[in-house]
């Protein structure tokens, strides 16, 4: 479905099956994905929804078993993410380079990584996002040693 016109996606779409999704709906006008869209299987999104306009992604998106999320929502102004989960990620280069969710959102997001994804020295990228102090020790769990993360995102919102 790459380098096409699709504006959406069906409502209640699911892919709980889906293990490879590398660059599936990239370059597409898309702007929102489906309620309820689950990819609890999902190891590789690869540039899965690169170069759309996609703004929110759905409550409670479950990318349990994602490791490599390099540039999956690259370019796309995200600004809503609510209980997003990225327990296997080891690879976010670029993951959301232009998001930027509100603080609640981001901390809640940092705090949920921190305590569940057991990988070290992971890359991602939250775009301006900024993190409340309620995540400021997640982060700083996150980015020191043994860890390693580095955090591209907007600092501390104070």
């Amino acid at each position: 479905f790459t380098n096409n016109s699709l504006a959406s996606l069906p409502d209640g779409m699911e892919l709980p099956l889906l293990t490879n999704g590398n660059q599936m709906f990239t370059n597409n006008p898309l702007t929102s994905l489906p309620d309820g869209m689950e990819l609890p299987l999902l190891t590789n999104g690869y540039r899965m929804f690169n170069g759309n306009s996609i703004t929110s992604l759905p409550d409670v998106m479950t990318l349990s078993s994602l490791t490599n999320g390099y540039e999956m929502f690259y370019n796309n102004p995200i600004t809503s993410a609510i209980g997003l989960n990225l327990h296997e990620i080891n690879n976010g280069g670029n993951f959301m380079n232009y998001a930027n969710l509100p603080s609640n959102q981001y901390s809640n997001i940092l705090i949920e990584i921190e305590a569940n994804n057991p990988n070290d020295n992971v890359t991602i990228h939250f775009g301006s996002s900024k993190f409340n102090p309620t995540a400021t020790e997640a982060r700083k769990n996150l980015t020191s040693a043994p860890r390693n993360w580095i955090i591209t995102d907007g600092g501390l919102d104070i």
